[in-house]
Formats: C-alpha cells, sequence, structure tokens
C-alpha cells in the first residue's frame, strides 16, 4: 500500500503505517510515535460515555482493506459500589488497519469521513430476575458528527491546473522574448546605420554679377559630414574638387575664362564630434565651379604645410562622390549634361546671347512679370482723365514680351512691338505657338517646357540617384503650378492691353488687375493653401530646388583612380 500507484490510497504517514504494522502484529505501537496520526478532530473529541447496547445492536466493522478509524469498546468493569448497575461502555478511538482505497459509506476516513461505532459488551444484570427478566432500554451513542470532509483534489484538474499555468508563463515568456528581440534587432539597426560615415554636398549661387557672364552662378560649395572620426594625430582632412570623369571638348561657353585649375583644394575639413561642416565661399572671380568640377575627394594628409594636389598614395583617400555622368539615349546626354544646361551651358541660350542657364533666366523673368503687375495695378485711377494711357501699356506689351516671347507677342498684341529688353525677350516663359521648338535658334520652346525636358532626362538617368530623380519629379510638379498661374496672368493681360482710359476706370478693371497681380505673386512665390497651411510652390522654390540637383553624396566608397 505504501506504493500503491494512486496517490490517495498511501499512509498520509510514515506514522501511520508504523501504527498499521504494529496493531497488525498485535504488539504496542512505539512511544516515540508521538501524536497520532488521525485527524486533530478526532484526537481532541471528549470520550463519550453511554448506555450499553445489546449484542444484536450496531454492528459496522470497515472494510478490512480500507484505512479508517473506529471506536472499538474495552471490556466492561464491574461496579463495585453498585453491582447491579450497568456498566458504562467508552468509546474511544482506534486505529483500524488500513487497506485499498475503497471505503464503506459508515467508516471514518483519516480526512474526517463518517464515525464507525464499535459493538458494545453487554453486562448482565444481577437483578435482572427481580426486574422480571426485562433490560433497559438502549440508549444510542451520543456522537458529535465530524466536519464535513474536503474532497481530494481530482488529479484530471491538478494536471490541467499545471498545464494551464505553464501556457501562461509561456506565452509571456515569449512575449518579453520577442519584444526584446525586436528591440535589439531595431537599436542593432539604427546603430550601423548612424554609424555609416557620409554626407553631402552641394553647389549654391552667391547671385549672378554680370547678366553677360556665368560668374556668380554655382560660385560656392557647402559640405555637410556625419559619424567622422577625428584625423589622426598630425593628420587632417581636405576637400578637393575633381574635374569631370571623362571631359569632353566643347565649345567655350563660358566668358569670362575660369581662374581656377583642377584639381582645386577647398579647404581643411574640422570635425566637431563627429560632424564638419564647411562652406566654401568661392574664388575672387566668383568663377562658376561646377562649369568645370563634378567630383569631389576628402583626403589624409600632413597638418603642416598645404599640399598641392590629392595625395598619389589610395590609402590617404577617405569619401568620395561624383554627380552622375553616364550618357544614356539617342542624345548621349548623361544626369550631369542636362543639371549644366539648367546651371549655365544651355547652347540655344547661349547663340541668343544670354550667359547662364535656364534655371537662371526662368528665375529673373518671373519675377519681372511680377514687378510689371505691380505696377499697372498701382497706376490705376478710377478717373479716366487721370490715367497715363501710354506708360499702364506698356506695362501690359513688356509682361507680353516675356510671357509670349519676342517671336510671339505678335499673337496677343497686334503688330507685334517690343518694349521690353530685346535680347532678353527673345526666349518666352510660356510656349504659346506650336511652331516653337521648331526653330531652336530663334524661337525655342518657353523656358518652363525647356526645364521640364532637361528634369525627364535627369530622372530617366540610369545613374541617377533615387533622391535625384525624386527632387526632379517634385521640380516639375512645381512648374507645372507656375504654368498654371501665369497662363492666368496672360489671360488677364490679353484683355486689359486692348482697352482703353475710359474702360481702365471701370471699376471691374480694378478686379482683373488685382487678379493679375495675384496670379504673378503665386506664380513666383507661391501661394498658401489655407486647407493645409502648407505653401503650394512656384518659381522661386523651383530655382532652389535646382541648386541642389548639383549636388554630391559622399560616402566610403572610393574609386580605383582620379
Amino acid at each position: 500500500t505504501a506504493l500503491a500507484k494512486d496517490p490517495n490510497a498511501r499512509f498520509a504517514s510514515a506514522a501511520t503505517m508504523t501504527a498499521a504494522i504494529a496493531e497488525s502484529l498485535k504488539v504496542p505501537a512505539p512511544e516515540v510515535l508521538g501524536q497520532p496520526s488521525y485527524p486533530r478532530d478526532f484526537q481532541n473529541m471528549p470520550t463519550y460515555i453511554g448506555a450499553p447496547i445489546s449484542q444484536g445492536g450496531i454492528n459496522m466493522t470497515p472494510s478490512s482493506s480500507s484505512p479508517s478509524l473506529a471506536f472499538s469498546s474495552p471490556a466492561s468493569l464491574p461496579s463495585t459500589s453498585n453491582p447491579g448497575a450497568i456498566a458504562p461502555v467508552y468509546s474511544t478511538p482506534q486505529l483500524s488497519t488500513p487497506g485499498s482505497s475503497s471505503w464503506q459509506s459508515d467508516s471514518i476516513s483519516t480526512s474526517g469521513g463518517p464515525t464507525e461505532l464499535a459493538p458494545a459488551q453487554h453486562v448482565p444484570n444481577a437483578n435482572a430476575g427481580a426486574a422480571g427478566g426485562s433490560s433497559a432500554p438502549a440508549t444510542p451513542l451520543v456522537t458529535t458528527p465530524p466536519t464535513a470532509p474536503m474532497p481530494p483534489s481530482s488529479p484530471h484538474k491538478r494536471q490541467w491546473k499545471w498545464w494551464y499555468t505553464a501556457l501562461i508563463a509561456v506565452v509571456i515568456v515569449a512575449l518579453i522574448g520577442s519584444s526584446l528581440g525586436a528591440f535589439l534587432v531595431l537599436h542593432n539597426r539604427n546603430s550601423q546605420t548612424a554609424a555609416i560615415p557620409g554626407g553631402q554636398a552641394f553647389f549654391l549661387s552667391s547671385g549672378q554679377i554680370n547678366p553677360h557672364t556665368a560668374q556668380g552662378i554655382a560660385d560656392q560649395l557647402e559640405i555637410d559630414l556625419h559619424n567622422i572620426p577625428n584625423p589622426q594625430a598630425g593628420k587632417s582632412y581636405y576637400a578637393w574638387l575633381l574635374a569631370d570623369r571623362h571631359p569632353t571638348a566643347e565649345k567655350d561657353l563660358l566668358q569670362p575664362r575660369p581662374l581656377f585649375s583642377l584639381p582645386l583644394l577647398l579647404g581643411k575639413l574640422t570635425v566637431n564630434n563627429g560632424n564638419v561642416s564647411f562652406f566654401y565661399q568661392g574664388t575672387a572671380q566668383h568663377d562658376d565651379l561646377f562649369a568645370l568640377s563634378s567630383r569631389l575627394l576628402i583626403t589624409e594628409e600632413d597638418t603642416n604645410g598645404t599640399p598641392r594636389g590629392p595625395a598619389a598614395n589610395r590609402s590617404a583617400w577617405l569619401y568620395y562622390a561624383q554627380v552622375p555622368q553616364t550618357p544614356y539615349g539617342s542624345l548621349h546626354l548623361s544626369a550631369l549634361d542636362h543639371i549644366r544646361h539648367l546651371f549655365y551651358k544651355e547652347t540655344v541660350v547661349d547663340v541668343l546671347g544670354l550667359s547662364g542657364g535656364l534655371d537662371n533666366w526662368l528665375y529673373k523673368n518671373t519675377e519681372k512679370v511680377m514687378e510689371w503687375s505691380i505696377s499697372a495695378r498701382d497706376d490705376y485711377h478710377a478717373q479716366a482723365s487721370n490715367i497715363n494711357l501710354n506708360v499702364i501699356n506698356n506695362l501690359f506689351v513688356s509682361m507680353l514680351d516675356y510671357l509670349d516671347g519676342s517671336q510671339n507677342v505678335h499673337i496677343d498684341v497686334p503688330g507685334g512691338p517690343v518694349v521690353a529688353d530685346q535680347t532678353i525677350s527673345q526666349v518666352a516663359l510660356l510656349t504659346v505657338d506650336p511652331a516653337q521648338g521648331k526653330d531652336l535658334v530663334h524661337n525655342p520652346p518657353g523656358y518652363l517646357d525647356h526645364i521640364q525636358l532637361h528634369l525627364q532626362g535627369v530622372v530617366g538617368a540610369p545613374d541617377a540617384t533615387p533622391q535625384m530623380r525624386a527632387l526632379a519629379s517634385k521640380i516639375i510638379h512645381e512648374l507645372h503650378n507656375a504654368s498654371v498661374w501665369l497662363q492666368k496672368v496672360r489671360a488677364d493681360v490679353q484683355q486689359l492691353v486692348k482697352m482703353d482710359a475710359v474702360q481702365l476706370s471701370q471699376p471691374s478693371t480694378q478686379v482683373k488687375l488685382d487678379d493679375m497681380l495675384q496670379n504673378a505673386t503665386y506664380a513666383y512665390i507661391g501661394q498658401l493653401d489655407p486647407s493645409t497651411n502648407q505653401v503650394v510652390p512656384g518659381v522661386l522654390q523651383v530655382h532652389y530646388d535646382i541648386q541642389k540637383l548639383a549636388a554630391f553624396t559622399i560616402t566610403p566608397t572610393l574609386p580605383q583612380n582620379i
């Protein structure tokens, strides 16, 4: 029984098992066992005295194979004081032999089951005959009902409880582990990204000094680097501008000729907490740097002295960048070629005597249209006698000279007079005639359309970076905004230029002048969208974004040679 598979069939303790063995062998239980192992309710309950029970009274016996506690009666003791009295029956708990796990319904379990009464011995009454042979009625044994037993936990319930607890623990561990793993992966990824040294550099324009030259266009350079380690002791970082990868011989479009030579030393770079912020102010003549250079190299060389050129030892080269310059397509132009057309070397513009690129003239001419719109609105008077028709009419014609181009202004103004600058007005802002573009020398397409063609060339370049393609696409969208607003300006001016003094003095003319000025301002500056509180960009933003196209993405990836 001590080795039974069912835990409920085993002895509750070693003392219980020892007492059972002693009883079966009819020997006294050892005193070292101390307190009995049956429940405290039976241990501490009082001994009850009851009347003797007849021989045919209660006769309940425990199962021979079940551990139980039964009440047995010791031998009755005769009364010395009253021999005829009925001897009391003493009922005390006794331990019976344990057996199998089954119990009879009226047996006492160690957990507090029903009490079993042992048969009481009958003591005959000495005066029975005098009493007529009758005996006193049997008095039932009075016992205190034990506390209701607590049923043992089912093994299946304990098993399911254990599995449920284990499942919760596994889920908690899995959630903590996955969260910790995700954090470590993202932290490691961010650390790796942040650890890569590099940055950006881009050309800036200080402002064209002479309208007949390219000076002041892309004549400055800004460098921003991050995660840069400090140079070795006795060493410094130096930035250099290099020539094109494969320079091509072409007509010199720059006047006067740049005075700098390549490689051009920009200066010594200073590292501050892993960052480099360097600004090159340009040459004394404000030469166009982008006209001849398209690559950037950073080296680590001796601090003392000024190097005359980049170190020949490739181990001294640290960071490198270049503007994409792989030719493609039927025109065999690269992204570098298309960007340079925007900056300074548009062949058609040069033939017409206009120095600088397409962006330069789009920016300046749109600004001029806005200025003329302001002047025309300010010259308005409600009385016709106060209107200087000649002055205000010349303003309207000048606007059409720039919008249509001197070759096409006759479409809107009979006789096609050119009041504005005859050289600058040779190229229109808008393409107003389907014939524009067929004769590139004398009637090229409008600036808005011409610039878009070169931006599409940048987007299609095989080696253009994703950032460069995205920026070119953004500029195309900004050009569309400006085109819509300039078309509205042109529609207003087409009506205003045909009015006389009386018509111009009408209140409706004031509304049209305001609308003309508003759209000219939007075309140049942009319009605030009240629904988003963001500016819808115009030509001014186009100008700034085109400057960013001539940019370098600086990385530790180095060429085999320079």
